[in-house]
């Protein structure tokens, strides 16, 4: 099954996040043509097909009481999640997903994100096509869903993971933009592979690697 994991924002107010439209910068596949502030979106829509069933693993922070604004007294990380599963039924309505929640706590230390990456890798069963976007969540969580995806890839079988994106805003233009980063990730088991092999300037055969890839 296609699953596409993506974390709820929980500390950004809904108002400070930039909605627009997110233009792809190297897979065309990432197209949007609608305004959103979620870039799993053009994701989802890129990489489903007809009427096949797909799921979305939305990591949220189920904590009202760290995640509430004090001027406001709005959980800001359930607002986020509503507006996001508003834009799921309104841009992606013919899309037939299931949304599978990984609730967390707001906390930082390593248990709980050793925590939420056992939650992440239980959701991904053997045969699955995963697809991740990065954009939000505390600087450890993009560390953590990249964990979870290295262990889907080299632990459970026939798993694949076909595209890693991440959605940046540019505060000088104004421009959105969706990247297609897949390649960090598969360059991360190259080297682990060639760590194994004990490989002779290692450096070298890298360079090589992204020469081709230009």
């Amino acid at each position: 099954m296609k699953k596409f994991i993506t974390t709820i924002p929980h500390m950004q107010r809904p108002w400070n996040l930039k909605n627009g439209v997110y233009t792809t910068v190297n897979n065309e596949r990432l197209c949007c043509d609608f305004k959103t502030c979620f870039p799993v979106l053009p994701l989802i829509k890129g990489y489903s097909e007809g009427n096949e069933e797909i799921e979305i693993i939305a990591i949220f922070a189920d904590d009202p009481d760290r995640c509430r604004d004090k001027e406001t007294d709005l959980d800001i990380s359930r607002a986020n999640y509503d507006r996001f599963k508003y834009h799921l039924s309104k841009y992606l309505s013919d899309i037939n997903y299931k949304i599978n929640e990984i609730t967390i706590k707001y906390d930082e230390t390593v248990e709980a994100h050793l925590n939420t990456f056992t939650k992440i890798i239980e959701q991904i069963d053997e045969g699955d096509t995963v697809f991740a976007d990065i954009t939000f969540g505390t600087k450890p969580l993009p560390i953590i869903e990249i964990m979870a995806l290295n262990y889907a890839l080299r632990i459970k079988k026939d798993v694949q993971v076909e595209c890693l994106s991440y959605g940046g805003f540019n505060f000088n233009t104004g421009e959105m933009g969706v990247f297609d980063v897949t390649s960090l990730l598969y360059m991360d088991e190259i080297i682990n592979n060639m760590a194994k092999m004990n490989v002779e300037n290692p450096i070298e055969m890298i360079k090589d690697i992204l020469k081709l890839g230009e």
